[in-house]
């Protein structure tokens, strides 16, 4: 189960389930089944000497940025079954991978 998985990465600290906005140093909280962080906090700019502005903050950030699962062309479900499979399994395991996930050398 995909949410599950995410909850036990979360849980082992793989994925960050909390981050803090560099715009408007608000606190995000990871969503159930979501992979991003989305801050839409309003807060007031100043614009002239007395002048503000309201502001929506429209930062967006995935929940992958700066884990090794941000640049890897596999889907997370792969690459944990990939991970289970090369610490379990005995060698020679390179045609059991390729058969059993489906991917190529």
């Amino acid at each position: 189960n995909y949410n599950e998985l995410l909850k036990y990465l979360c849980s082992k600290n793989v994925i960050r389930k909390k981050v803090k906005c560099p715009r408007c140093q608000n606190i995000l909280q990871l969503k159930d089944g979501e992979l991003f962080f989305q801050c839409a906090k309003h807060y007031y700019k100043k614009i002239q000497k007395r002048k503000y502005k309201r502001v929506t903050c429209n930062f967006k950030i995935s929940a992958l940025y700066g884990t090794w699962f941000s640049h890897g062309h596999l889907s997370m479900d792969v690459i944990c079954r990939l991970i289970c499979y090369v610490i379990m399994s005995n060698a020679p395991r390179q045609l059991f991978l390729q058969r059993e996930l489906s991917i190529s050398s």
